[in-house]
């Protein structure tokens, strides 16, 4: 589906080393042709899990992993 509907975004993300055909189409699927929903790098990062905690209680500072992909 994204292939058809987003041909110039598909082309493109393959581009990037690592990124696959289906890879590419995956990634349009889930966040769209375009990030305006996202208001920095950092926003989209952390909603793809990509971005690792950090959590601080009472002078302790603990710092989480990565959500596991699936």
């Amino acid at each position: 589906m994204s292939k058809r509907s987003f041909p110039e975004e598909n082309r493109l993300l393959q581009t990037i080393p690592g990124v696959s055909e289906t890879c590419a189409a995956t990634i349009l699927a889930e966040i769209g042709p375009d990030v305006k929903a996202f208001q920095s790098d950092a926003d989209l990062a952390s909603w793809a899990g990509l971005c690792p905690g950090s959590y601080e209680s009472a002078d302790i500072k603990k710092s989480s992993h990565v959500t596991q992909g699936n």
